[in-house]
């Protein structure tokens, strides 16, 4: 795992594994209160997974550290920005349901 060797090492690990997370969480949540909030949302889980992968990658690669756990959540990024990225494309062409569903759901819950 990774360990902190000092205070501002602790500092940091809690600010980006904590802090993003939750600023990412509501940011999300946000973008579901209406359809181009939700596209927003799309283009930007996109975005986060795929640098999430491209990071994983270039670290794994450079540090040799490409095991079994590391693959696994590389696998989950992937994926999550694949299918982000496939909704968000079939929104832009106005694919039928794609957006209808997102916004019959926001509606629902208004």
């Amino acid at each position: 795992g990774i360990k902190p060797l000092t205070p501002a090492g602790l500092t940091e690990i809690r600010a980006t594994y904590g802090g993003l997370e939750i600023g990412l969480a509501v940011f999300f949540l946000y973008c579901t209160v209406s359809a181009p909030a939700i596209t927003l949302g799309l283009g930007a889980l996109m975005t986060v997974f795929g640098g999430f992968a491209a990071g994983r990658v270039v670290g794994m690669v450079t540090s040799g550290s490409a095991d079994a756990l590391q693959l696994k959540i590389l696998a989950v990024e992937v994926v999550g920005a694949i299918i982000a990225a496939v909704l968000l494309y079939a929104a832009s062409r106005g694919v039928p349901g794609v957006m209808a569903e997102a916004e019959a759901s926001v509606l629902s819950a208004q």
